[in-house]
């Protein structure tokens, strides 16, 4: 991720860093109201109702499209046809949607074209998704305080 020609690095507890930094887990039951986790990283995106309630207003729930790399078609159109109302239940709930590649490598990056694609076919504006995630990323950022030269 890049907020302002800044590199932000992701990690699994907050060391506090020199540079920007949002910190990331896989599991809803680590959140607590005092927790400094930024991302949720979803292996489904249906939530159970005890989860719901667990998610602090403004934090980002991940989806990565590298999950659907080995996915077959049905569960892949499933996938399509649900990230639209995961996607407004976010923006009613005060929660970031943040779709990432979840790549581990250099070969499973996705273009930004191919990401703006994947958007528009799940109903989702491009400009207006890049817009969101852009003003999140900075207020997460501010948050920690962190000042550079």
């Amino acid at each position: 991720m890049k907020v302002n020609g800044l590199l932000v690095y992701r990690c699994q507890k907050s060391s506090e860093p020199k540079c920007p930094f949002l910190v990331t887990s896989e599991k809803i039951n680590k959140l607590t109201t005092a927790s400094t986790i930024d991302i949720i990283s979803l292996k489904d995106i249906h939530l159970r109702f005890e989860d719901k309630r667990k998610l602090p207003r403004g934090i980002g729930l991940e989806v990565n499209v590298s999950d659907l790399r080995r996915a077959e078609g049905k569960q892949l159109g499933r996938w399509i046809a649900d990230i639209p109302s995961f996607y407004a239940y976010c923006k009613h709930t005060g929660l970031q949607f943040i779709l990432s590649s979840g790549a581990t490598s250099i070969c499973e990056m996705i273009s930004g074209r191919s990401f703006d694609s994947l958007l528009k076919t799940c109903e989702i504006d491009p400009t207006s998704y890049w817009n969101d995630l852009d003003v999140w990323l900075q207020s997460r950022i501010m948050k920690r305080r962190i000042i550079f030269a």
